[in-house]
């Protein structure tokens, strides 16, 4: 599981939680662990350098497969996922995204065809480009409210109206 800004109110762990449950009950999989990098950019940071994760893509031979709620759970960045598949095709280990809105969860073992590695670069792409544009967006209206000598976190901090 992953989630860049881990909040009170946020649901989101709960449903990748249980949405890779799901699947790897689907598949057959037995889920022997969690890597859960709450408040982990995926923009910011390789699956390879995230506290939860890491450890577990330094130990390959004790599993056979890691399951991610999404294509962007995993990764933001077309660089990164291809780090990725690298990564499974070497230590033979099957990279699974569950997809939520589709029936079948994308599956890329280390023998994966390009069509099922040519999906998921086209995620990882749809996604970096997801993230520049939030990226942008926040940008952009924090400077227009700085012009305007607006704070544009919560609430105002002491000191200010």
């Amino acid at each position: 599981m992953r989630l860049s800004n881990l909040t009170e109110v946020t649901t989101s762990p709960g449903r990748q939680r249980a949405c890779i449950q799901q699947c790897t009950d689907q598949l057959g999989f037995t889920l022997i662990a969690e890597a859960a990098d709450l408040g982990v950019s995926a923009r910011k940071m390789s699956p390879f350098e995230r506290p939860s994760l890491s450890p577990w893509l330094q130990r390959p031979d004790e599993y056979d497969a890691i399951v991610w709620s999404h294509v962007d759970r995993a990764v933001r960045s077309v660089a990164h996922l291809s780090e990725l598949v690298e990564w499974g095709r070497r230590h033979a280990t099957t990279l699974v995204f569950v997809m939520p809105e589709e029936r079948q969860p994308l599956v890329v073992t280390p023998r994966a065809d390009s069509d099922a590695i040519r999906r998921c670069m086209n995620l990882a792409y749809a996604a970096e480009q997801e993230a520049r544009a939030l990226s942008a967006r926040l940008t952009s209206a924090h400077e227009a409210l700085r012009a305007t000598g607006r704070y544009g976190g919560g609430l105002a901090p002491f000191g200010y109206k």
